[in-house]
């Protein structure tokens, strides 16, 4: 009995992974310098390889079948590094490039990933959050951090990278009647939440309106990415930050803090490692990239 499985080619999986988590295909293509049709035949040739659909017709959109889903969720983390550290080992064996270890929360590591897919560097992403951070930086086991939370320590170099503006947002299937926050929230209140973290929506609200709203009906989805499409596809809510929203389809309202002091993420990077200019020109890119967007 043959019981050897055929493995799945490593450009096919790349283009499976960034197709996933782009708008569309053309920006797809665009991300990974190859034509759409070319897109097209790895994902089909992927499906070919495993014998199993991927993906399924919605209206005129592709979306991920079930296995599809499973399949994703397995192979995106694992694949960033995977990709990277095979890249590596095929680099020039005169490539003084040291590896740099990236941390920061799984959507910011998506969107570095993409910076940086074309990069001749040798990196690993970590997806580490909140009070991991500051182990990572005191114990010098990362060489870069995207992070909101502020850190004393003389090793890294700190800068502003975005403000995160949290935003109200629901179903364009929910018929709201008023313009007024709290209004808004109390009808929505009926509907499923979609939190990211369990203490999000006491703070958020706190923060902004003094409001508590207790809902029964809330769903945890640790990607704020996925916590927006969730939104578009029910009748449903959350609380995201705006930079989320680019090119999507539902209602929302900017939370306003009753002491305006938004969110703002810093990004954090080894002093030893910025003298190098190629370790320079990968931090240029990662500030431009969340600066301009």
């Amino acid at each position: 009995m043959n019981n050897i499985i055929n493995l799945p080619n490593l450009e096919h999986l790349r283009s499976f992974v960034v197709f996933i988590q782009s708008e569309n295909i053309t920006q797809a293509a665009s991300k990974l310098s190859i034509s759409q049709p070319l897109l097209t035949k790895h994902l089909q040739e992927l499906e070919h390889t495993l014998n199993i659909k991927l993906f399924e017709m919605a209206g005129r959109k592709k979306r991920l079948t079930s296995f599809g889903e499973s399949f994703y969720k397995i192979i995106k983390t694992n694949f960033l590094n995977l990709d990277h550290s095979i890249r590596a080992l095929l680099t020039d064996s005169d490539n003084k490039f040291s590896e740099v270890r990236i941390g920061a929360r799984q959507e910011f590591l998506e969107d570095i990933f993409n910076i940086l897919i074309k990069e001749k560097t040798k990196f690993s992403l970590i997806d580490i959050k909140g009070e991991q951070i500051e182990s990572y930086i005191r114990n010098k086991a990362i060489d870069v951090v995207v992070t909101k939370n502020l850190i004393e320590t003389s090793e890294f170099i700190k800068k502003p990278l975005f403000t995160d503006v949290l935003t109200l947002i629901w179903s364009n299937q929910i018929k709201i009647s008023s313009n007024n926050t709290a209004a808004i929230l109390n009808q929505l209140s009926d509907y499923t939440f979609y939190d990211y973290s369990p203490s999000l929506l006491t703070e958020a609200l706190a923060s902004s309106i003094n409001l508590k709203i207790v809902t029964e009906k809330s769903n945890k989805i640790s990607n704020w990415r996925n916590i927006v499409k969730a939104v578009q596809q029910s009748k449903s809510w959350s609380i995201v930050p705006s930079r989320y929203l680019i090119n999507t389809n539902v209602s929302s309202v900017v939370l306003k803090n009753k002491e305006s002091l938004p969110n703002i993420f810093y990004i954090y990077y080894s002093k030893s490692l910025n003298k190098h200019d190629w370790f320079k020109d990968i931090i240029s890119k990662i500030l431009i990239y969340f600066q301009s967007n």
